[in-house]
């Protein structure tokens, strides 16, 4: 869970301000030497001049007494309890790592933190940059040329649909977001079916010549019902973007198969990283009439309900970032029309200069989120939480017309 969630805003500025001491103070010790130590390094990469631990537990006995980045391999044991020094977990699989540093008294974000919120941290204290391990999706366009039923966006349910974005529309929507954060772990493009999308050549170019350097793994997700022309494969190349096809084979879709086939064989053929992606389908929508309404209508159920869920995609259109992708899809489908407070619900306006935005936009990819303001997250069943999970039929497509583009 990310480290500042729940927390009221005294309480994560105090938690920000107790890390910031231990990073600059070079008091920070590790855990685990699994690949994660560097596999979410920012571009800017670290060396031993500034990146330094004070020490590295690890639960193999083996290792005890060897030397890693600069600094002695400890055993678990040597850990005091209750919490005197701050730890960043390595390993891959945290929550062993968390049960086991728990059972010595210390407690997680206080005292020990994920290797992605440290990475966010460690970036803005030392170099005064942003980094978020989060999932950037910048959005295109909401056409597809499906009508899914339940549709993940909700396209076929929006209040108000924009069609496609202008390209200088999203030209200046990058523009603004990469001038205030500057490495993304993962960027994605949304939230319709990109390769219907007009100037989708266009925004490629942008990418490779302006902003693939700031950006760790892009990707794209395609429904796999569209090959796009081979200068569009070409820039797709060029950028090191690795395509999603949802796998859609169940669904009663004439000619789905060849179609997802066709286009795998053209990514093949030009080496770009692909893969096909066969998920269950669940609704993420609590409707009116849901008994769960009325649960999260508790404040104390509605938080803890915030504080279970984590959705590592956030979503950035029209200069207002919104923490949460689902966020966006309830403010597109009409269901949070009437809320004008953009902070409240956790949508930050971006300035066009970068500056106290900074702070605001570090705390909210540690998982910060005005108290209050969580209308969006009633009408959500989140990832992750206690809420029931409703499984619904994969691609099942609704009567009507929908985007003709490439079928």
């Amino acid at each position: 869970m990310p480290m500042l969630k729940g927390l009221s805003r005294p309480e994560a500025l105090e938690l920000l301000s107790e890390w910031e001491k231990a990073i600059l103070g070079d008091s920070v010790y590790g855990f685990g030497l699994s690949k994660n130590i560097f596999v979410h390094a920012p571009v800017y990469r670290l060396n031993d001049d500034n990146f330094a631990l004070k020490g590295v537990y690890d639960n193999n006995e083996t290792l005890w007494g060897q030397t890693v980045l600069g600094c002695k391999i400890l055993p678990p044991d040597t850990i005091e309890s209750g919490g005197a020094a701050k730890i960043v977990v390595f390993n891959a699989d945290y929550q062993a790592v968390k049960k086991q540093l728990s059972a010595k008294g210390l407690k997680e974000n206080n005292d020990f933190i994920s290797v992605h919120d440290f990475w966010s941290l460690f970036c803005f204290y030392k170099y005064k940059r942003l980094y978020s391990g989060l999932t950037q999706c910048v959005v295109l366009t909401d056409r597809c040329n499906l009508n899914c039923e339940f549709c993940g966006a909700k396209i076929p349910t929006m209040s108000n649909p924009m069609g496609h974005r202008p390209f200088e529309a999203v030209k200046d929507d990058m523009a603004l977001l990469f001038n205030h954060v500057d490495y993304f772990e993962y960027c994605a493009f949304g939230v319709g079916e990109p390769f219907t999308y007009p100037h989708l050549a266009r925004v490629l170019d942008l990418v490779r010549d302006r902003y693939r350097r700031q950006v760790g793994h892009f990707f794209m997700a395609t429904n796999g019902t569209i090959t796009p022309e081979a200068c569009i494969l070409d820039k797709i190349r060029e950028c090191e973007i690795t395509v999603n096809i949802s796998d859609y084979s169940v669904a009663d879709l004439p000619g789905q198969a060849e179609k997802v086939a066709r286009l795998s064989e053209s990514l093949s053929k030009r080496s770009i990283d692909f893969k096909v992606v066969d998920e269950p389908w669940c609704e993420s929508y609590i409707g009116p009439n849901d008994p769960e309404r009325a649960v999260l209508s508790d404040p104390g159920a509605l938080m803890e309900h915030f504080r279970e869920c984590f959705n590592p995609c956030t979503c950035f259109f029209n200069g207002l970032y919104y923490p949460c992708s689902y966020s966006y899809t309830y403010k597109a489908t009409g269901a949070l029309s009437g809320e004008t407070d953009l902070d409240g619900l956790g949508f930050k306006k971006l300035r066009q200069e970068a500056g106290d935005d900074r702070l605001e936009i570090l705390m909210s990819f540690l998982g910060y989120h005005k108290q209050g303001g969580l209308k969006a997250c009633t009408l959500c069943r989140g990832r992750g939480t206690s809420v029931p999970v409703i499984p619904v039929p994969k691609a099942k497509q609704l009567t009507g017309s929908a985007e003709p583009d490439g079928v």
